[in-house]
């Protein structure tokens, strides 16, 4: 049995991303949101069934986790088919920050990851805001 790869066949890279840049702007607390984040990113990556945004937010203070939460945002758009690797230079991605990650002092810390068709998972891109 051979491992070489065969012609024609496609050999798996894994998932990266790289924040170019990052805003966190801090707004009236309103419906348990306190801000917005966003971020630009070079992203590269096997989009299809499975792909997908890791987002995990933390709120510290000191060595104090006081919150915590992880969300995943499907990239797929055609669910039933596998796009060969790809790179996107200026990929844009915002969400509303809840108030228990910009209410208090200490630090609002984010961790994002990009999964790929084949659930391989990229080394974070993160980024940190003092409060």
């Amino acid at each position: 049995m051979s491992l070489v790869p065969t012609a024609g066949a496609q050999q798996r890279r894994p998932p990266t991303i790289s924040i170019t840049s990052v805003s966190v702007k801090r707004t009236a607390v309103r419906d348990g949101l306190a801000g917005i984040a966003s971020v630009r990113a070079r992203i590269c990556l096997s989009n299809g069934p499975a792909a997908a945004i890791l987002i995990t937010e933390t709120r510290r203070i000191g060595s104090a986790v006081k919150a915590r939460a992880t969300n995943l945002d499907p990239l797929g758009v055609d669910l039933t088919h596998t796009f060969p690797f790809t790179c996107v230079s200026n990929y844009s991605l915002s969400w509303a920050v809840q108030a228990r990650f910009m209410v208090g002092g200490g630090t609002y810390s984010v961790s994002i990851r990009i999964r790929d068709a084949f659930r391989g998972t990229s080394a974070p891109g993160t980024f940190s805001v003092s409060l």
